[in-house]
């Protein structure tokens, strides 16, 4: 026999039927469907944002890189900035800036086939005959490097000098010359006022001041 009787069955489902509660699945549905979109408009709002600073520090940093890169503005004219180098004048020849030494030597003077000027700044020119023909080939050939003279050129030795002053002695510092014997540093002696010794490669040039009455044997005429 069965001892589960229709009876006993209606009787337990009542039982459950008292027991169960009423659900609304609709709104449930609903308020899931709620939390869902305001969570997904938190993310996207969150996103939006990490989006905008992104963006904003790379505009910040590309602004800061065009600063950087752009050149200096090149300085106004007639200003000097703080690490020019002002130009420096060459010092004089020799280590005697003073020049008041020079003051004895100033002149122009001639003797026997030369001439010299010296000037108050202690340039000097000197010019002087040499001898040799030019229309000589052999002469000219036996003295090279050394100047010819023509009819037109009777001096034709031509040497500039800067008269320079070491350990009390006065030399002529030659600059230029168009003869090979004249070359370095000539002693310059002073024999009396107006009479000035150029120590030559050869000889001695002693010279006269212009205007000045011949000293034989010193210096005579050209």
């Amino acid at each position: 026999m069965n001892d589960f009787a229709p009876d006993r069955l209606r009787n337990a489902l009542s039982d459950l039927a008292q027991e169960v509660q009423p659900v609304d699945l609709q709104d449930r549905a609903l308020s899931a469907s709620r939390r869902i979109a305001v969570s997904r408009a938190v993310v996207a709002s969150v996103a939006a944002v990490a989006v905008l600073a992104i963006g904003g520090w790379a505009v910040v940093g590309m602004s800061q890189l065009k600063r950087n890169a752009q050149p200096l503005a090149p300085a106004a004219s007639g200003t000097v900035s703080a690490t020019s180098t002002p130009s420096v004048s060459a010092p004089p020849v020799g280590p005697d800036s003073d020049r008041s030494w020079v003051g004895p030597y100033v002149g122009s003077f001639s003797g026997h086939g030369y001439h010299f000027t010296i000037d108050a700044d202690g340039s000097g020119q000197l010019r002087y005959r040499t001898y040799i023909n030019c229309q000589n080939p052999q002469a000219v050939a036996q003295q090279p490097g050394v100047p010819c003279e023509d009819p037109d050129t009777s001096l034709a030795g031509r040497v500039t000098f800067q008269l320079v002053r070491r350990d009390d002695r006065v030399y002529a510092h030659i600059t230029e010359s168009n003869d090979v014997a004249f070359h370095g540093d000539l002693v310059v002696r002073l024999l009396r006022q107006g009479i000035v010794a150029i120590d030559g490669p050869h000889a001695a040039l002693t010279g006269c001041a212009d205007g000045m009455a011949p000293v034989p044997p010193a210096c005579g005429g050209p």
